[in-house]
Formats: C-alpha cells, structure tokens, sequence
C-alpha cells in the first residue's frame, strides 16, 4: 500500500472522506481505492466528495471488486448517477413485483458502451 493521499479521513471500513475544499479525482485516488478494496469485507469502497452523510448532494468514487454484489435499493424522489471509469457494471431495473424490467450494461469510456446513466 504505497498511495496514502494525505487529505482523505477514514469514517468506517472503506469509508473516506475527502477533507479539501475543492475535491479533484485522478489515477491517484482511484490507485488508493484499488490498492484497498480487497481488504474491505464488503469487497468495496469510497471515497466521498461530500463532506458528511448528512449532506443534501452525495458525490463519491466507489470501487468494486469483480463479482461483488449490491442490493437492489429504491430511491423515492432522489436521483442517482452512475459513471464507470474502469471495467464494467450491470445495473439492474425492477418492476413494482420485484421482477427484472431491465438491465443495463455501462462500460469505461474507452469501451463503445454506454459510461453513464441517471436515474
């Protein structure tokens, strides 16, 4: 573990905060979350751009092991944005039953797929 930036607070097991006024993310910050999530019993990890979880606006950079899973979750009246920077994600879209209505494959910017999705 060599990249330890100096301007991220740990908040809990993968949790950190970034602590500068103005947050910019590069190769370093996503090296730092790369170098980590394997060590997180979740298999995943972020850094948040927001200063605390009682923030209206909740940006981060999360990075996710290979075959790691996410519960499905149900925003009400909250938007939410997802932006691969590297590999691949299936985001998966439920009907009011519970069943699959779709899934969406986003891909790194680099690939011809889709990178970004609102919802």
């Amino acid at each position: 573990m060599n990249i330890k930036p100096a301007n991220y607070r740990e908040e809990g097991e993968g949790i950190y905060y970034a602590e500068d006024d103005i947050v910019q993310i590069g190769s370093e910050s996503v090296n730092f979350l790369k170098e980590r999530v394997g060590f997180c019993s979740k298999k995943r990890n972020r850094i948040c751009s927001h200063v605390n979880p009682d923030d209206q606006l909740h940006e981060m950079l999360i990075c996710v092991m290979v075959g790691s899973y996410i519960a499905p979750a149900k925003h009400i009246r909250k938007a939410e944005s997802l932006h691969v920077v590297e590999g691949t994600a299936d985001i998966v879209f439920f009907d009011a039953d519970g069943n699959i209505d779709e899934v969406t494959e986003l891909t790194a910017p680099s690939s011809s797929g889709k990178n970004f999705i609102i919802v």
